[in-house]
């Protein structure tokens, strides 16, 4: 509980300020039954990225779809960076104090959108930006440069082995693959 509140005390003062690309948060607390705590946010309408990629809609997005949700992205990380030493993982809210990434880096964020050094442990303000690189391939490809074929931990090591020593795919010939 005290590792929730400390959280919700983060989420809070990256709201201090609104930003139109950071969702708010309305509300937290305990459940009526006591056994639960909760994070009220506000609503936001419509699919996420990975939905937006998949049918009816098409397998990338357009050069100028990617600009602008590049552009989103970038607004919202700089502003959450510039609340304090947080680090957006995963692109949720899971904002994480130096020592809360040390002792959980193994279970926050997809593997595969993990900078390397994430899986030594350390995660520093241009592991987010990695990250958004990656969100960046994705939308102009329509896959990631090192997708998961399983979620056995083996899958999840050559992900991560990927990431560390393999140049990542050409993204023209994917892009063309793709449309």
């Amino acid at each position: 509980f005290a590792s929730f509140q400390n959280e919700v005390q983060k989420l809070k003062k990256v709201n201090e300020i609104p930003n139109p690309n950071v969702v708010s948060i309305i509300a937290s607390g305990i459940t009526s039954s006591g056994n639960l705590p909760y994070i009220e946010m506000e609503y936001i309408e419509g699919p996420d990225l990975g939905e937006l990629l998949k049918p009816p809609h098409d397998p990338v997005f357009t050069v100028k779809e990617t600009i602008k949700v590049a552009d989103q992205l970038a607004n919202a990380l700089a502003h959450c960076h510039r609340a304090g030493n947080y680090i957006l993982l995963d692109f949720g809210l899971s904002v994480m104090s130096d020592e809360q990434r040390r002792t959980s880096i193994r279970y926050a964020g997809a593997i595969e959108f993990m900078a390397p050094e994430q899986s030594a442990g350390e995660t520093l303000f241009e592991t987010d930006v990695y990250s958004y690189g990656i969100i960046l391939f994705e939308l102009l490809s329509g896959t990631v440069p090192f997708p998961l074929t399983n979620k056995g931990e083996m899958a999840r090591n050559a992900v991560m082995l990927a990431h560390m020593e393999t140049l990542p795919p050409d993204i023209v010939s994917l892009r063309r693959e793709a449309l």
